[in-house]
């Protein structure tokens, strides 16, 4: 089981009703389940778990010129205790590392209850700071944000339940799984899918992924 994976071998197999004595495709669930995994992540910009050793690791980020907001997509971070962010960092290291609460504030301010932070908001009066050599040259400041608690503490129900419905879309064989049809009059034309797109993510996946996905700006 790769650290990305959002549900085990044993969720799909009890959704797919296989017999455990039957354990012949058990290897090519565990690949689509990574699969699936990984296209949802990229699928909503967001982080529902995490692949930083043991939830910690050191991220670079770039600041628009002119902006105060960070955004962490494609990451979440779900506690801030451990948060950390330096700020005009170079190649060799160095910056400036602010202080949280007064030189910036992780965002969505006073998440709770399950929430993840997914920007970070530069206070003004660090602005000065946001006049490095490749903001002047390139149009940004970069950034390096550190945390040990990157991720959701928890996949939501929701979407692993998206995840599993993927999953068995792939592995099914059956036409309705993939959302194909076959026309009964032209029977020459073959199995049509019913839109020219890929099938990874069926639509009752989306459908159940909606409120996670990512936009920019919105909080």
């Amino acid at each position: 089981m790769a650290t990305i994976d959002l549900v085990t071998l044993s969720d799909v197999r009890t959704e797919l009703e296989l017999p455990v004595a039957d354990t012949s495709r058990d290897t090519l669930i565990g690949v689509v389940i990574t699969a699936v995994s990984r296209a949802i992540h990229t699928y909503c910009q967001r982080e529902f778990r995490t692949e930083a050793a043991n939830s910690t690791a050191t991220r670079k980020f770039r600041i628009p010129v002119g902006s105060r907001l960070l955004d962490l997509a494609p990451y979440d971070v779900h506690d801030t205790a451990s948060l950390g962010v330096t700020i005009n960092v170079e190649d060799a290291g160095g910056g400036t590392e602010l202080t949280q609460g007064r030189d910036y504030l992780a965002m969505p301010y006073g998440t709770t209850n399950g929430g993840t932070y997914t920007s970070v908001e530069i206070s003004r009066d660090v602005s000065e700071l946001h006049a490095g050599e490749d903001a002047r040259k390139f149009g940004f400041t970069p950034v390096t944000v550190h945390s040990s608690h990157w991720g959701f503490s928890t996949v939501p129900e929701d979407v692993k339940r998206a995840a599993i419905i993927a999953v068995t879309a792939n592995i099914d064989r059956r036409l309705d799984a993939f959302g194909a049809t076959q026309d009964l009059i032209e029977t020459d034309i073959g199995i049509q899918p019913l839109r020219a797109a890929s099938f990874a993510l069926p639509t009752a996946s989306m459908a159940l992924l909606g409120p996670y996905r990512r936009t920019l700006g919105a909080f």
